[in-house]
């Protein structure tokens, strides 16, 4: 299975236009898209061969229109949906956009769906006729995150509102959504909530817990896998937090399903020529500290009259629908049978750095969702997963007292939009960590005590990938994180015996480059002899972002490339060509023509390098459908040329293989790596010694299941950064955690696991050892990445004859250290007709 958030999607303006030179925190400038990203995580996912994909949210940017969703989701996952195209989608109000009827066959945007009415082709089966499920099952499963609010909550996009991110009005869009955008995301991904006989005979493994596209109530269900559908190997319960956070005051909101005009002026043919868009309710993010969905609507916590269950003013018409959901997921982890249970939602529990005192946003540690977790019975569930930030987090809490040891809160926001800085924090410490020299964002004199409404849990930051920013918003700083950084998905193993989660990152290559090169999907002549390499400005050596890079602007006007200038040439590049080399005929990606086969109907240029370095540009055709890239970084619908963008809104190009490196002007040469295992326990007892004689009991705590324990002897590699010492280390055994052993429930010993072992002495070994029973805790905190879990059951020792008295002398060493042998702390082991009794040092 595979698990992946805020996928973003190639046309987060309407442009599929994706060089954003330089972004930082957000200001992706000049387009916002970037379509290489969704592209390297779905390749690397597919390269998996999952049987189920989960996407938690943030679907499709910025406002999940009908218009983006299909390219977004379709044309890199339809194998894994059915039906595909969601029969929804054949209706009204999908059969029109804008007041135009769309057009069978349409392939460049905007679209509801690509090649209407058939959609995009099987993104990995050239052969197939059609997309869509092979087996005609559904395996793609969505939860809802803000971007897919988006109109409710009052985000625009540039190509589908009239309205830009801020509200202003910027003209008449030329892919409006079809339908308010919580209906477009439910019609194109969850046809099953509404009709449940889609999923065939999979549909008794669905429980339905809320369906309403107004987003009033919210969407939330749960679906089991494997085993069968009475006693399933896992099950997933997927939240709607978005609508948890609106009640919490996060958003804006409005319930129409877009912004309201105001001071409209219109001309003599009643254009709307100026105006403004606002929200009907705008937000208050401090009530997210005393806003608690495990109370009614008309409840307050008796310890705390500041706590309740009411959601912000005007956010909801069903005011107990964050209750509703609450006792829901309560309800249904009681009654499901599932070995493992895991829960996702969009939103973070835990993510690192707080702004001070003050609770700035949904990215930090949301004390609602600490909440609504931490009022469910202990042990309801083994994992959370969530989006919403830009990075890769994994999280363990290290105190009693919170939601539970063990669980990991894995935070994976990177699996295809831009990415965004993080605080940089070592391994083990705490997520409430705030940054060096103040706040991000927020006014440092405001002092609202975030913390005290956040749990005592020690959240430990124990796995991270990311991007290191400036404390200044508007600064434009980057560096490497700690730990690096990328994009990337987390893959599950599932076994009786384990829960593994495991991240990986997606190396993020210009397609432009890659798709045209020997061996790519469609190699070009102007390609030929050269390597991936060459494209790479000093690809062994150092990346200076403002002196190595090379970059061009073009000239747009209606649609057609005029003109191409070069800005700087960079160094380093066509190594394999003594760094002279022209590339005749390099497509600029980024026309909107046709997404599956991108360099269709594009501007071409041809490149002369000398002596490593971009020396000319030649502009050889100037393509067409770029208009959607002038109109994203003008910022306006109606734009049509590049000569009226400012200097900071200029239409670039820059040259690497690397497109990573473009974006966040970063070298990052490793891909990071991290893994969580949740594994069952089975006792290894053994007796050192000659049966009949003196000798050593040990007792060990191992993963239960030769696969578990060969992934963690012999499969699993560290942790990106770890050290391989202390918690940054992992073994096939429990390294802490308390015991106990019986005979015929008759009391043995009781003892506490030091460095994966107990050790007590023995009068008198038996001489065939029957079945013990065991009881173990658990061990949750010895490593970061390993939870041994709580077991009890019967096991047979095993026989070690010592071999020499320095063996001899070792077990009486560890003996002494865990137990010392005296027949003050012994307990006795009854025996039957050919079992001795026996004496056991017994821990106090």
């Amino acid at each position: 299975m595979a698990m992946i958030s805020d996928t973003g999607g190639p046309i987060a303006s309407g442009t599929s236009f994706y060089y954003n030179i330089g972004s930082l925190n957000g200001s992706f400038k000049p387009t916002n898209s970037l379509g290489p990203g969704p592209q390297a995580v779905s390749t690397l996912v597919q390269s998996w061969k999952p049987s189920e994909v989960f996407a938690i949210g943030d679907i499709a940017y910025n406002v999940a229109a009908s218009t983006t969703l299909d390219a977004s989701i379709g044309q890199y996952y339809n194998n894994f949906i059915h039906p595909y195209p969601s029969p929804l989608y054949s209706k009204a109000p999908y059969l029109s956009i804008g007041g135009n009827t769309v057009t069978q066959g349409q392939r460049q945007w905007p679209y509801n769906l690509y090649n209407f009415p058939q959609g995009f082709p099987n993104p990995i089966d050239a052969n197939a006729a059609t997309g869509g499920s092979p087996d005609q099952r559904n395996h793609f499963w969505t939860a809802l995150g803000n971007h897919d609010y988006g109109m409710e909550i009052g985000y625009g996009q540039i190509g589908v509102t009239p309205y830009n991110f801020n509200g202003a009005f910027v003209g008449k869009p030329v892919g409006p959504t079809s339908a308010t955008t919580l209906q477009s995301t439910v019609d194109y991904l969850l046809p099953f909530l509404k009709n449940p006989e889609l999923l065939g005979d999979n549909r008794s493994r669905l429980n339905i817990g809320s369906i309403d596209d107004t987003g009033n109530r919210g969407v939330y269900y749960s679906m089991s896998f494997g085993g069968t559908s009475s006693a399933p190997l896992i099950e997933f319960f997927l939240l709607d937090s978005e609508r948890l956070n609106v009640n919490a005051g996060m958003e804006k909101w409005n319930p129409s399903g877009s912004k309201t005009l105001v001071d409209a002026v219109y001309d003599a043919d009643g254009n709307l020529v100026s105006g403004r868009y606002v929200n009907a309710i705008k937000d208050n993010a401090i009530y997210s500290l005393t806003y608690d969905p495990t109370l009614p609507a008309n409840a307050t916590d008796p310890a705390n009259p500041l706590i309740s269950g009411k959601p912000y003013a005007g956010t909801t018409n069903a005011p107990d629908n964050g209750y509703d959901q609450y006792q829901w997921l309560d309800r249904s982890l009681a009654a499901s049978k599932a070995q493992w249970k895991v829960i996702t939602a969009h939103h973070p529990v835990y993510a690192s750095g707080r702004w001070e005192d003050e609770q700035p946003d949904d990215h930090m540690s949301n004390a609602y969702l600490q909440r609504l977790l931490k009022a469910l019975p202990a042990g309801s569930f083994d994992a959370y997963y969530n989006g919403h930030d830009h990075f890769y987090e994994r999280v363990l809490e290290s105190k009693p007292g919170g939601i539970g040891l063990g669980i990991p809160f894995i935070t994976n926001g990177n699996s295809g939009r831009n990415l965004e800085a993080k605080m940089q924090l070592p391994y083990g410490t705490s997520v409430y960590t705030p940054p060096p020299g103040g706040s991000f964002h927020q006014d440092p004199n405001k002092k609202n005590d975030a913390l005290e409404y956040l749990l005592d849990s020690g959240p430990l930051l124990v796995g991270a990938s990311g991007l290191r920013g400036s404390l200044d918003e508007n600064s434009k700083t980057l560096a490497n994180g700690l730990y690096g950084y990328g994009f990337g998905a987390v893959k599950l193993n599932i076994t009786d015996d384990h829960l593994l989660l495991a991240y990986e990152e997606a190396p993020l290559i210009d397609s432009a480059i890659a798709n045209h090169l020997p061996g790519g999907i469609a190699p070009e002549a102007g390609f030929a002899g050269t390597t991936k390499n060459d494209w790479i400005p000093n690809p062994n050596g150092t990346f200076d972002f403002n002196k190595d890079l090379a970059i061009f602007k073009l000239s747009i006007t209606n649609g057609i490339v005029t003109h191409v200038d070069k800005i700087t040439g960079g160094a380093g590049y066509m190594g394999s060509k003594g760094g002279n080399h022209v590339v005749r005929g390099f497509n600029i990606y980024g026309n909107n023509v046709d997404l599956v086969q991108p360099w269709l109907g594009t501007a071409q240029v041809d490149l002369t390098f000398e002596r490593g370095s971009l020396s000319k540009v030649d502009l050889t055709d100037g393509g067409q459908g770029y208009e959607l890239a002038v109109q994203s970084a003008a910022d306006r619908n109606d734009a049509t040329t590049t000569d009226t963008l400012t200097a900071d809104q200029a239409i670039l190009v820059a040259i690497n293989y690397n497109l990573d490196e473009i974006q966040y002007q970063v070298r990052d040469n490793s891909l990071y790596n991290d893994w969580y295992m949740i594994a069952n326990t089975d006792a290894a007892i053994t007796y050192h010694g000659i049966p009949g004689n003196p000798g050593f009991l040990q007792v060990q705590m191992q993963a239960r299941g030769a696969e578990t324990r060969q992934l963690l002897g012999d499969s699993l590699a560290p942790t990106t950064g770890y050290s391989g010492t202390g918690a940054q280390a992992f073994s096939t055994m429990a390294q802490g955690g308390n015991f106990s052993l019986s005979s015929n429930q008759t009391p043995i010993v009781s003892g506490t696991l030091r460095n994966g072992s107990w050790f007590g002495y023995v009068n008198q070994l038996p001489t065939s050892p029957e079945s013990l029973q065991f009881s173990f805790n658990g061990d949750p905190l010895t490593s970061y990445n390993v939870n041994f879990k709580p077991s009890s059951g019967a096991s047979t020792p095993t026989f070690d004859p010592v071999r020499s008295r320095g063996e001899q002398s070792y077990y009486r060493a560890q003996s002494l250290l865990d137990a010392p042998p005296t027949n003050s702390f012994a307990a006795l082991l009854g025996g039957s007709d050919n079992v001795a009794p026996l004496l056991v040092a017994s821990n106090v």
